[in-house]
């Protein structure tokens, strides 16, 4: 195999990872079907400081209703929650 063909086959091999790896595009969706093919968010735990703003932004994009305690109630951090089908993002 020449060096040419070694380059083009690296250069076609990374354009085809790359374009793998790339987003399609992030889009909500307004049911829940289950886990297959579904949409996430991804989140630095690290980082994280328990305002629930990102809570809030998903209950915003997907047109959820108010939740029983508002998100600034930050008691709801004190026990386990679970995602369900009027909230997609927990903390």
């Amino acid at each position: 195999m020449s060096s040419n063909s070694r380059r083009n086959f690296m250069k076609w091999i990374t354009a085809a990872g790359t374009a793998a790896i790339l987003p399609k595009g992030a889009r909500a969706h307004g049911q829940f079907d289950g886990y297959p093919g579904s949409y996430g968010v991804l989140h630095d735990t690290t980082l994280c400081i328990g305002c629930r703003s990102c809570e809030a932004a998903c209950n915003e994009v997907n047109d959820f209703p108010q939740p029983e305690k508002p998100f600034e109630d930050k008691s709801v951090l004190d026990k386990r929650r679970r995602v369900d089908d009027k909230c997609y993002t927990v903390v």
